[in-house]
Formats: C-alpha cells, structure tokens, sequence
C-alpha cells in the first residue's frame, strides 16, 4: 500500500465523519514473490537474487492461510476511493524519495 493512498483515506474517513471497520490496502493482489519481483524492477534490482520460495520450506513459521486478501467494498463504494495499482505505487515512492547530493 503506497503511503499517500493511506493518507487520503485517513483524511477522508476523518474529513466525512466515517465510521466502523474498514479494510485499506493495496488494489491488487500478488504473491511475496510477486511483490519482490515489482520493486526490483522499479528500484532497478538484480531480481535474479529474488527466488520464489515454497511456505513448507519456512521452518518453525506459524501455518497461513495459502491466500488472504481484504474486501475494499467500503473503500470503493462508501468512500468512493480506489487505491493504486501497486506498479504506480511504486513508481511515485521511487519518484519521491529523497535523491542524495554531491557535497563540494
């Protein structure tokens, strides 16, 4: 979830008086792996140092659910809100973070 998506939402809920649970994460869906994959490319990473990893490898880890996602209907429908794809938001953490300068 990119950081200013959380942000607006915060604002909205606080600005529109909402009230009761409500689910806030990114719009799509992806594996860990997947997910590795997108910041390496957008970092400009080696991702052939990624490699996708089975659960049952992770020893002494607590079992999961294979698959667990969040319902943003209230997001979309009662705060009108859709959050951004996890490539763009990427891409505006990549865009603004701060770029080091050369002392002289």
């Amino acid at each position: 979830l990119y950081a200013g998506d959380i942000a607006r939402v915060l604002w909205k809920v606080a600005s529109e008086g909402f009230v009761g649970p409500l689910n806030v994460s990114g719009g799509q869906t992806l594996s860990i792996y997947q997910f590795a994959l997108l910041v390496a490319q957008v970092f400009e990473l080696d991702s052939s140092l990624i490699q996708p990893v089975e659960f049952s490898q992770m020893g002494g880890l607590s079992r999961r659910p294979g698959r667990t996602t969040f319902s943003l209907e209230r997001l979309r429908d009662e705060l009108d809100y859709e959050p951004l794809a996890t490539l763009e938001g990427l891409n505006r953490m990549r865009d603004e973070q701060e770029v080091p300068r050369l002392s002289s």
